[in-house]
């Protein structure tokens, strides 16, 4: 599991931005659990995923990976980002950040293993090939029969999907999924996401996903936690009453104070 300490990040005031404070005091992300985090634009949502990332440095604070038992972690804000991936999987906003248009199929999951496994993948030799076959067969999208071909001629809704499966190949512990379908037309949003959850739930795993979707979170999260100036506002956890889209847009109402929405 992940634990988050006292974790907080301060953003001075610039142009056009106020004082901005992350303060995330104490957060447990179970295993196999799914938690979303929604809020209004600016309340530290991107930010978080980040810190955990280690693409930004935190001002103080410790996320910790928990394994066995409480008495054995790793603080991933004391590793080297490139170290943090053997437990993290990203997956970003635009599949331009984790992929390039010029090399194939077969160059991008080699280069991904080989972060674990030592793989040529300039002369990919018969056994990595199927590697790279059985990788990225699971999603159902036919990449088994374009493995030589440029991601750059791949769907938006394709290229997202090869990103997560990037993102999984070294089976980490957690998932940061920052809006992930958010580019994607509604259709092709509604595939990928749910082949996404899917394999999250079967593969076990644990997950943080930013979305501004209320619809996506009541559907899909273990919990949610709704972010406001930084900080945490209030938790949802699925057996709760109020865990629904209704009550969700009116906690939302509140935070802008608008009309709330009749139950």
């Amino acid at each position: 599991m992940i634990k988050i300490v006292n974790l907080q990040k301060r953003f001075k005031k610039r142009a056009g931005r106020e004082d901005f404070l992350l303060d995330i005091q104490s957060l447990l992300i179970q295993e196999n659990e799914i938690v979303y985090f929604v809020g209004p634009n600016g309340s530290g949502k991107t930010v978080l995923l980040s810190l955990i990332q280690g693409e930004i440095d935190c001002d103080s604070g410790e996320v910790d990976i928990i394994q066995n038992d409480l008495d054995r972690k790793i603080n991933l804000l004391s590793l080297e980002p490139f170290k943090r991936s053997k437990f993290l999987g990203f997956i970003p906003q635009e599949s331009d950040e984790a992929l390039i248009n010029e090399m194939n199929m077969i160059e991008h999951v080699l280069v991904g293993l080989n972060r674990v496994e030592k793989l040529s993948w300039f002369f990919p030799r018969p056994r990595n090939l199927l590697k790279v076959k059985k990788a990225v067969e699971q999603f159902g999208m036919g990449f088994e029969n374009r493995l030589y071909e440029p991601v750059g001629n791949l769907s938006g809704g394709e290229r997202q999907v090869l990103a997560f499966c990037l993102a999984t190949l070294n089976k980490p512990l957690m998932l940061l999924l920052d809006e992930f379908t958010s580019a994607l037309d509604p259709e092709m949003a509604e595939k990928v996401l749910k082949l996404v959850i899917s394999f999250i739930r079967e593969s076990k795993l644990s997950a943080i996903i930013v979305t501004h979707r209320h619809k996506e979170a009541i559907q899909n999260a273990d919990r949610i936690i709704i972010l406001h100036k930084g900080k945490p506002f209030r938790e949802l956890k699925r057996n709760d009453p109020d865990f629904n889209e209704i009550a969700l847009k009116n906690i939302f109402s509140q935070l802008y104070n608008t009309t709330l929405i009749s139950t």
